[in-house]
This record gives structure tokens, C-alpha cells and sequence, in this order.
């Protein structure tokens, strides 16, 4: 079983534009892990513009197998070096630890402005459409990249959000438990929620 420092991995999700992954359990997180491989591939290095910390990390990923998340803030100060250098070698890194901790100390200021972020703007797409008026994905994808394209303060990468909105029907309604309906053409809506969720 690979161990794998929990915040190089939230750094990497983050940084492959999941939403807020520094608030996730470890289940989640090993859930996402266990996807990545069928998500992402080598490229994503560049696509996502990805730190050499997050690129380390994804290449570990990407070669699969079982991942046990370790660490807790004092451990976290080197993830880039954790599979590079050995114990030892840590006071060594600890003059170019501050950047990563940085770095993971920022994350979490992404949440407290009060903008929409892409789900809920996605989200808000998906119930402001009809039967009547359905929204296609193309459409939602238009929008995103107005609001959130390369270049803006939140800098989401356009392939990125490709892919988010491919899975977004469907996420809509298992992770959220919203009744996605559609017309057969392409356009979609929300017509109440899963009993339950």
C-alpha cells in the first residue's frame, strides 16, 4: 500500500479543479483516487498547469494500487519530497517547505468569497431550465467558460469544465439527488428531487 501525504493529495485534486477537496473525508478522497486513472492521464501535467509538488503526486496516482492517506500539518511540510527523499533527508527540504505550506494555507481562502463556484452555477443553469425551455450541455459549457474561463481570478481550465459538464447530469442526480430530465435532444432539467436525498 502506498502512503501518500493527505494534503499533496488535496493540493492535486484542487489543482485538477475538484471543488473544495480540503473539506472531503478520506473516503472521498480515496474515492477520487481510485477514478483519477480513468479521468486523467500524464498530459494533465501541462492541461491543468499542475505544480511539480501536485505532478509528483499525480504520477504515483496514475501508476494505481492502494493509497493509505498520512500526515498531519507538520508532515505536510514536504510533500513534494516525500517519495523522492528518504526520512532523513527532511531537515534538508525544510528551507523550500515553506512554499507548500503556503501553498495549502491558501487553499482554504478559495471558499469565503460568496461567489457561485462552477457546481453551483451549473446547479443554478440546471433549475432555472423547463420543459419548455431545457438547457444543453453546450450551453452550460458556454457559460462556464464565460464566467470562469482561463485568465480569471478562479483560472479554470476550459477541459476541465469540458469534463465536469459531461458528468454533470449525472452527478446531479446521484450526488445531490436531483430527477435530471430530458428531452431526448440534448436539452436538460430538474424536475424535483429523489425522494430521500
Amino acid at each position: 500500500m502506498t502512503k501518500l501525504i493527505r494534503s499533496a493529495v488535496v493540493s492535486l485534486l484542487a489543482g485538477l479543479t475538484f471543488k473544495t477537496p480540503e473539506t472531503w473525508d478520506d473516503a472521498k478522497i480515496q474515492k477520487k483516487l481510485a477514478i483519477l486513472p480513468e479521468k486523467v492521464d500524464e498530459d494533465a501535467v501541462t492541461e491543468y498547469k499542475l505544480t511539480d509538488e501536485q505532478a509528483a503526486t499525480l504520477k504515483v496516482v496514475l501508476a494505481g494500487g492502494e493509497f493509505e492517506l498520512v500526515g498531519d500539518d507538520a508532515v505536510a511540510a514536504t510533500p513534494a519530497k516525500k517519495k523522492a527523499a528518504a526520512p532523513a533527508a527532511k531537515p534538508a527540504a525544510k528551507p523550500a517547505a515553506a512554499a507548500p505550506a503556503k501553498k495549502a494555507a491558501a487553499a482554504p481562502k478559495e471558499p469565503k468569497p460568496k461567489k457561485p463556484g462552477v457546481v453551483q452555477t451549473m446547479l443554478d443553469l440546471y433549475l432555472a431550465a423547463t420543459k419548455e425551455k431545457p438547457i444543453t450541455k453546450a450551453k452550460i459549457l458556454a457559460v462556464l467558460t464565460k464566467k470562469f474561463g482561463p485568465g480569471t481570478e478562479q483560472n479554470r481550465p476550459v477541459a476541465g469544465m469540458k469534463s465536469t459538464v459531461a458528468a454533470s447530469s449525472s452527478s446531479m442526480r446521484t450526488e445531490k439527488g436531483y430527477n435530471v430530465c430530458t428531452d431526448g435532444q440534448g436539452g436538460f432539467w430538474f424536475q424535483g428531487r429523489v425522494k430521500g436525498k
